[in-house]
């Protein structure tokens, strides 16, 4: 796709894994824009590169769930409590959430219900140890796309963050 903005030329390439924004300058009658364009196509690519959340209290979960997502090109946004990521304000520009149930504190689904008063649901995977049918079934009644038992295989969690992201 091109668009003109005054002299220069802009030309977007849209891949699988965010956006690679490729910048043609025109002469710009020795003003140099080349910073400003720079610095629109840096905050162009952060924008449409996912970004997963990750809100668990158990560290080790969080840094594996990290290097997961970072392996794909995705961005990791990790919280140790629910209100440690209600209050980060990342709650808006977060594309997928993946939250434990059992925490000190909120639990993950009230979490989850607080994102949803506030309009700020993102699609949202529980995790937990402890899986009950009634939890179950108010994790997907709530809104979320599922309920998976830890331990969980990585191809399990990757399947999932495809269909959140919407590439089944």
């Amino acid at each position: 796709m091109h668009t003109w903005f005054g002299s220069h030329i802009h030309s977007y390439h849209f891949t699988g894994r965010g956006c690679k924004l490729i910048c043609k300058l025109k002469e710009a009658r020795g003003i140099d824009r080349t910073s400003l364009l720079r610095r629109e196509a840096e905050g162009r690519i952060l924008q449409t590169t996912p970004v997963i959340s990750i809100v668990d209290d158990d560290k080790a979960v969080r840094l594996a769930l990290g290097s997961l997502i970072r392996s794909f090109g995705w961005q990791a946004h990790m919280y140790e409590s629910a209100e440690e990521f209600l209050s980060s304000g990342q709650a808006a520009h977060t594309t997928c959430l993946i939250s434990d149930i059992r925490m000190s504190g909120m639990s993950g689904i009230e979490m989850h219900e607080s994102l949803r008063a506030q309009g700020h649901a993102p699609p949202t995977i529980f995790i937990t140890a402890y899986p009950t049918p009634s939890l179950q079934a108010k994790a997907v009644s709530n809104g979320a796309l599922v309920l998976l038992q830890k331990p969980y295989q990585p191809g399990v969690i990757t399947h999932w963050l495809s269909v959140a992201l919407g590439n089944p």
